[in-house]
């Protein structure tokens, strides 16, 4: 992946020396706007919170949010003390700031590499300052696109299973006591990784921004540009989508905050440079939110369900006053069923042949995921193995009992 990195990002620099011998006024142009997005937004939002969750961590102060939190989040999303606070923290401080202190968290020994690569998957925000503030909308617009773009992450943080122990406050005091090292030090670290990372933020947003650009000279259609521009660089392109008054436009805006964008991949690539984590994976877990095409674990099957369950959500429609509202539901709805048509009812039979004991694992009762799973089982039952049968009768008759007459062509 390391090689794919650096080819592409060496493609990107011979692009962009090119392309600014043939446009140089304009090259300067979208520098200075750059440079003023990155001055009058980025900078006093996400550097502050940078250099603060840097130093907290190297003196060990995190560990005292970690202590509180985990009250509340350990048990919700099964996470353990610092992954918890990392999650919370992550609601506010917007990508790539995430990565970073998700980085340091790994290096300062606090989480291991597959708890690192399960926050990349569900950690990943827009900054409240971006959405409230610099996208200029009214707040309950700006509210309704904060709670879309967290939500599928909410539902996916919920299912996430992991061995934790709750953390007690000595070991807090333990770390309070024995920082990583000393104040001068860990300020100037923490000033310096905070910079460094900056300096990936404007890099990375200039160069996307000119690719942005060159494609004026190929598409007219300033919509589909502002929707290209939006995959490759997230802030941009959802300011340049709002301008228009399009159903098409909140679903997309909330699309690009959740996806992020190639930028901000690229940006977390560099800034977890050295360590042994899945770029494909966290690529891929960008777009589980909006596609499943395989059912290859029990997250695939938790993922459809959750689908299933914003279809419905058109059933609510008609009861909300606000159209608002009313949009932002439908949109959800609608995206929720584009994704369920496309997957088959074999890949369901399919998993459900395959996994049975998983799915009515006692770990997943608290979520009702065998009374679920039976319903599908009634409507599947032509393609259901009688191995999976045989197991209900053995281990969850009642499941049979309960529901008899829908099963009476299939045991008799």
């Amino acid at each position: 992946m390391k090689k794919a990195n650096y080819y592409f990002t060496l493609c990107l620099v011979f692009f962009t020396t090119i392309f600014s011998f043939i446009n140089m006024f304009q090259i300067v142009k979208i520098s200075m706007n750059v440079i003023q997005i990155v001055m009058n937004n980025l900078l006093p939002s996400l550097l502050p919170f940078m250099i603060l969750i840097s130093l907290c961590l190297s003196l060990g102060l995190f560990q005292l949010l970690s202590y509180f939190i985990q009250f509340l989040f350990t048990p919700l999303f099964h996470l353990s003390p610092h992954m918890s606070s990392l999650y919370f923290v992550s609601f506010f401080c917007g990508y790539p700031t995430n990565a970073k202190i998700i980085r340091e968290s790994y290096d300062l020994g606090y989480i291991q590499i597959h708890q690192l690569q399960h926050l990349l998957s569900i950690a990943s925000f827009s900054s409240l300052s971006f959405i409230f503030v610099s996208l200029k909308l009214p707040l309950s617009q700006s509210m309704m696109l904060y709670l879309c773009h967290i939500i599928p992450s909410l539902i996916k943080a919920l299912f996430y299973k992991d061995d934790i122990q709750l953390m007690k406050f000595k070991t807090v005091i333990y770390h309070l006591k024995n920082p990583h090292m000393t104040f001068i030090d860990a300020l100037k670290n923490s000033i310096l990784s905070s910079l460094n990372a900056f300096i990936f933020i404007l890099g990375y947003m200039l160069v996307f921004q000119f690719v942005g650009y060159s494609l004026h000279l190929f598409i007219d259609n300033p919509f589909i540009l502002g929707i290209i521009q939006g995959c490759l660089e997230f802030s941009s392109g959802s300011i340049q989508l709002l301008q228009f008054q399009s159903f098409f436009v909140n679903p997309c805006v909330c699309f690009f905050l959740s996806f992020s964008g190639l930028s901000v991949l690229m940006q977390v690539d560099n800034i977890l440079e050295g360590i042994p984590y899945s770029f494909p994976k966290y690529f891929q877990d960008r777009f589980s939110t909006y596609k499943i095409q395989r059912f290859e674990s029990i997250c695939d099957y938790l993922d459809y369900l959750c689908l299933k369950k914003c279809v419905m959500l058109q059933e609510m429609i008609p009861a909300i006053k606000s159209d608002e509202d009313k949009q932002a539901f439908q949109a959800i709805s609608n995206i929720a069923k584009e994704q369920c048509d496309c997957i088959g009812n074999g890949l369901i039979i399919q998993f459900i042949n395959k996994s049975y004991e998983e799915i009515f694992a006692e770990k997943y009762h608290e979520f009702s995921l065998s009374q679920i799973t039976i319903e599908l089982i009634i409507k599947f039952q032509g393609g259901i193995n009688r191995e999976v049968f045989r197991y209900l009768a053995r281990n969850y008759n009642y499941l049979l009992i309960y529901r008899f007459k829908y099963f009476q062509k299939k045991f008799f």
